[in-house]
């Protein structure tokens, strides 16, 4: 097996074995912190630079490790890039066929609980090689289905940059969703469903400009906060779910703070009880093709 595609192969095996540790425990504390001075969590199973490292180790040289891998092996840009430029010059898909027996998927659900954290640059890591993975079997599959004279288009990967080279506008997007993040416990829906949920209250801030969009959120916060179908998946008192979720979406943190978790109900005023009915709706769209 290529040494690329057998690194990659270990990611995801890797990534699958620290996802539920992702998925059960909030590591934002540790994360806001010092990764190097390895923190210890005695309530968690494995600290999270430990994670981290497991990680990492595929992509590039970990300075606390002596047992990196050779160069060569590296899920970087430039091996990266070499492959890819190799396969489109050769065609050969005797190396890409191997990509259908590696699962991507944990590495995209890591890379995505990791900018949940804030941790950017190591998600961008996991991205570029998740990304990689993506466009060789997609490739893979136009050759099979494609006349042996047809013509394709070279595979080129979009290699997510650094955080240091994002727009200062990325990085500000970025922490605010990091910031609503903080808002869900460990484990409640996952990272697909937080990000989808995200963009259409953002979206509906933007759309609709003559209703009352931010009524409309807070009911359906009350709901993923109260009603069992959704799981319950919010943390803390309504007060700073609130106020902590319309920060993240740009609004000011006393947004609607005259309501509570029990304004759905019939004798509470001020009352949320108009918008369930599309607050519902808002919800189920955002959460319905989400894993």
């Amino acid at each position: 097996m290529h040494p690329i595609i057998d690194s990659l192969k270990k990611l995801s095996e890797t990534a699958r074995e620290v996802l539920p540790s992702l998925e059960r425990y909030d590591y934002r504390k540790e994360a806001a912190g010092d990764l190097e001075k390895k923190l210890s969590l005695d309530l968690l199973p494995k600290p999270l630079s430990e994670i981290i490292e497991s990680l990492l180790i595929y992509c590039c040289p970990v300075i606390t490790r002596d047992d990196n891998l050779p160069r060569k092996a590296l899920l970087n840009k430039q091996n990266l890039q070499t492959f890819i430029e190799n396969y489109n010059a050769t065609g050969d898909c005797s190396l890409t066929k191997q990509l259908c027996h590696i699962e991507l998927e944990p590495i995209k659900d890591v890379a995505e609980y990791l900018k949940e954290l804030g941790l950017t640059n190591q998600a961008r890591l996991l991205d570029n090689a998740c990304e990689f993975g993506t466009r060789l079997r997609s490739s893979n599959r136009e050759r099979q289905f494609c006349p042996i004279d047809h013509n394709l288009p070279p595979v080129q990967i979009h290699f997510t940059v650094p955080a240091e080279e994002l727009s200062d506008k990325e990085k500000f997007d970025a922490q605010m969703y990091s910031d609503f993040c903080g808002i869900f416990k460990p484990g409640g829906l996952n990272s697909a469903q937080r990000y989808a949920l995200y963009e259409s209250f953002h979206n509906l801030l933007l759309n609709d400009k003559k209703g009352k969009p931010h009524l409309v959120i807070t009911t359906a916060l009350i709901l993923l906060k109260t009603k069992g179908i959704y799981g319950k998946p919010l943390k803390g008192t309504f007060n700073f779910i609130r106020s902590t979720a319309f920060a993240a979406l740009g609004m000011p943190e006393t947004t609607a703070k005259s309501y509570r978790e029990t304004s759905l109900k019939a004798d509470v005023k001020p009352n949320l009880a108009s918008y369930k009915e599309v607050a519902e709706k808002l919800l189920i769209a955002a959460l319905r093709n989400t894993r």
